[in-house]
């Protein structure tokens, strides 16, 4: 997401002591060991085959920073019932979360493997498209026998707009960077940019709804669905940057939101040149690797493109004393994101695919 998400100094815990129904469990540890050795492509997530199991907690963010001591996490939005599936290590801290009903934790005190995230909004106005209106809401569907998760991403910003906030609704995968190079949280390894051949992020969208007709903001119309790739450069214990690039499917802006960054005819949507941070989001369809989804509702459409060319080509250079070797990926988030509308989608089948370079 365009804000980074600010989160407290964790500890990484790695046991396999306790016992536990153990056997999709240990299918999973195999599976994962054998792909990753084998030199054939792999799925980066812990929790594959398109994300089916139910292993997530929500977060919400103000301005881009945990608002977990003023809001926590909304129970119905946060389930760790499977969590304890999918090979991952545990316990890992953090592996107890406060809820709006209380704590909650897997069994074996395993960590999500992914959230789901409402930036911009208040506890209060969870709900949303018609149920608690204007508001925001995940409908989290499917997943038995193993079939991919089904997710519904409702951002009824439109009648809120007046304020000029930013308001999102994402699906995030997040990686705690940690000495040893282990996996943690969403992913199954301390992934180094200069070890992986491609990063390659496959999912299906469905757009489902947009309004922005009589929004009370005029003049910021920026509307649109976009997947980011998060970045840290790392250096003797020290983090020396953080980057982010993304990649707009569905572009629903009007006349004073389609492009942000001055030039109407390139490749780029917005940017943010801060030496520490650089930021950008790109037009998918322009460079002719997504579509421009901008019929809503629409039908499901699959996604799929490469993020090293493009972080290559429209992020800076390695920071000094720095390479492609100290930059580890830290997050992988799909989001709608506006000041001024209704803007619903659905999302199913998430990869986040890669080869290691040999």
């Amino acid at each position: 997401m365009k804000k980074i998400i600010l989160l407290l100094n964790l500890v990484l815990l790695v046991s396999c002591d306790n016992n536990i129904s153990r056997d999709e469990y240990e299918k999973n540890v195999n599976a994962t060991q054998n792909r990753l050795a084998s030199g054939i492509p792999f799925n980066m997530l812990w929790n594959d085959n398109g994300v089916t199991k139910r292993s997530f907690i929500h977060q919400n963010l103000q301005n881009g920073l945990d608002d977990t001591p003023n809001q926590p996490a909304i129970a119905a939005l946060s389930d760790l019932s499977e969590a304890d599936y999918l090979g991952m290590p545990y316990p890992t801290y953090p592996y107890h979360y406060m809820t709006t009903n209380g704590l909650i934790q897997s069994p074996n005190e395993t960590a999500f493997s992914f959230k789901i995230i409402s930036e911009g909004y208040k506890n209060s106005q969870y709900g949303g498209n018609g149920i608690n209106y204007p508001g925001f809401a995940v409908w989290v569907q499917n997943g038995f026998g193993g079939t991919p998760l089904e997710f519904k991403l409702i951002n009824s910003a439109k009648q809120l707009s007046s304020d000029h906030l930013l308001r999102e609704v994402a699906i995030v995968f997040e990686h705690w960077r940690n000495q040893w190079d282990l996996g943690s949280w969403s992913f199954k390894k301390q992934y180094k940019l200069n070890e992986l051949a491609y990063i390659r992020p496959k999912f299906d969208i469905k757009t489902e709804h947009f309004n922005n007709y009589q929004s009370p903001n005029t003049l910021e119309t920026q509307t649109y669905l976009t997947a980011d790739l998060r970045i840290e450069y790392w250096k003797d214990g020290t983090k020396r940057r953080t980057d982010l690039v993304g990649v707009i499917f569905s572009n629903k802006g009007g006349a004073n939101g389609t492009d942000l960054n001055g030039n109407p005819n390139d490749n780029i949507f917005w940017q943010d040149t801060n030496p520490a941070n650089p930021r950008i989001l790109l037009h998918g369809y322009r460079m002719g690797i997504t579509p421009n989804l901008t019929v809503y509702p629409g039908n499901w459409t699959t996604i799929e493109f490469n993020y090293k060319p493009l972080i290559e080509e429209y992020l800076p250079a390695p920071p000094k004393d720095c390479t492609y070797e100290n930059a580890i990926i830290v997050g992988f988030d799909i989001y709608s994101s506006t000041r001024s509308a209704d803007i619903d989608f659905s999302l199913k089948n998430i990869y986040l695919n890669s080869e290691y370079n040999f």
